[in-house]
């Protein structure tokens, strides 16, 4: 699976060969179904839909997964 998940504020790939379109597609299922509760049955969206709508929600995961700025 090429596309990447957002955590801890960047594009990332789950290690140690997790990083299967099972475990992809789950994780962005469960981040749609949180911010876009209006979608109809998740089990009837396509893989393509799935990813449509986890890109639209990548620049605001990049922000609330990045860590914590350090205080000079």
């Amino acid at each position: 699976m090429r596309t990447p998940l957002v955590r801890g504020g960047v594009d990332a790939r789950i290690p140690g060969g997790g990083h299967t379109a099972l475990n992809v597609h789950t994780e962005m299922i469960y981040q749609i179904c949180t911010d876009f509760n209006g979608l109809p049955d998740v089990r009837t969206l396509t893989a393509g839909e799935i990813r449509f709508f986890y890109d639209g929600l990548r620049a605001r995961l990049r922000k609330d997964t990045a860590p914590p700025k350090k205080a000079k």
